[in-house]
């Protein structure tokens, strides 16, 4: 009888050990995208302090994908 439970136990362990790992393969994928978005909210937030208006920053934007600019950097998020 005890070693049903016991195996019963070691097989609980064992799959939350899978679903662990699952979710922090999730939390970094998260972590990932939210630390670019941040950095792009920041990036805005100096392009205005500097005078830079949204409708200039939306203008060249349309004229940055217009132009097939494509960012070298790797894994970045296009919006798309």
């Amino acid at each position: 009888m005890r070693l049903i439970d016991d195996i019963k136990a070691l097989n609980k362990i064992n799959g939350l050990k899978r679903e662990l790992d699952r979710l922090s393969l999730q939390k970094y994928a998260l972590d990932n995208a939210y630390s670019q978005q941040s950095q792009s909210i920041i990036a805005l937030a100096k392009l205005k302090c500097n005078g830079i208006t949204e409708a200039r920053i939306l203008e060249l934007n349309n004229f940055l994908e217009n132009n097939e600019y494509k960012d070298r950097r790797p894994n970045t998020y296009t919006g798309k």
